[in-house]
């Protein structure tokens, strides 16, 4: 594994590797059955008016996320420790808020916790 493997790809190739030659148990198809099914406590309603909720208050949130939690991140003492340590602290500012961003798209689109979207 290194720079530009999809890690992802790798683990449902593996998988299906696993599936395809009658491995029982196998631990990639166990991972990723588990990564593509909806857990029994999933209510898509509850989940959708949540969303709703932030949609409403989105330009705070949005800046809460980036400026405050962010921030905030950065002086607590467990935190900044994780972020000194992956190097996260100095060099990754910018993705990091690119990340923020990103999450916040991906909650916020249509059926976004449904197995098989990104």
């Amino acid at each position: 594994f290194g720079p530009g493997v999809d890690l992802v790809k790798c683990i449902e190739e593996r998988a299906k590797q696993e599936v395809d030659e009658g491995v029982k148990g196998g631990i990639f198809s166990e991972f990723w059955t588990n990564i593509n099914t909806l857990p029994p406590w999933y209510d898509h309603d509850r989940i959708e008016n949540g969303k709703n909720l932030m949609l409403s208050v989105g330009l705070p949130a949005a800046i809460a996320l980036t400026g405050c939690s962010l921030v905030s991140s950065y002086g607590a003492a467990q935190g900044s420790q994780v972020l000194t340590q992956t190097g996260r602290l100095n060099d990754d500012v910018v993705r990091r808020i690119y990340e923020t961003g990103k999450f916040l798209h991906a909650i916020f689109s249509t059926n976004s916790l449904i197995p098989g979207k990104e």
